[in-house]
């Protein structure tokens, strides 16, 4: 496999900041230093804990693009790794890069893998539904709760509403 014909920022680890939500992302920025037009596209371990943006794509001679990943559910793991795939496209006129892929010989494929971190503090998903339990029980007692002084407004109300008639009469 050859080496990487482009230059990756930051090339060994993607880094994810607390708090760990669906708008928790990172970046990658991808240059091409070459005077051919290269391909790319994004693979990961875990597909369904990320998204990114553009996931494929061309990147012009002496240009660059901004990857985004962003964090699915706030649910990530430090096992998790990416995968940059590139190759110099055979035809920079395609505009569908699926195609370029296809025209891409194995051999001339190059790839770079990158980690990932999170730096800050996880909420754990027990923690988390234990305290939607918790909200959920507290929100059906306050119901209740309403419920029983309504009953119990209404039979004080009632019983007043008795005597007064009794000592009028």
């Amino acid at each position: 496999m050859p080496k990487q014909l482009l230059v990756i920022k930051p090339s060994a680890q993607l880094t994810f900041y607390a708090p760990f939500d669906n708008r928790c992302c990172s970046h990658l920025e991808v240059t091409n230093p070459s005077p051919y037009a290269v391909c790319y596209k994004v693979r990961t371990t875990a597909s369904n804990r990320y998204g990114v943006k553009p996931n494929m794509g061309l990147i012009l001679p002496y240009s660059h693009q901004t990857l985004i990943f962003r964090l699915r559910n706030g649910i990530g793991d430090k096992c998790d790794k990416f995968k940059i795939l590139s190759g110099i496209s055979p035809n920079i006129n395609c505009a569908d890069v699926r195609k370029i892929w296809d025209k891409i010989p194995e051999e001339n494929i190059m790839e770079t893998k990158v980690a990932v971190n999170f730096i800050g503090e996880w909420k754990s998903h027990d923690a988390v539904s234990t305290i939607q339990n918790k909200e959920r029980t507290s929100s059906w007692r306050d119901a209740i709760s309403i419920y029983i002084l309504f009953i119990i407004g209404y039979f004080l109300i009632s019983f007043l509403f008795i005597t007064n008639s009794i000592t009028n009469f």
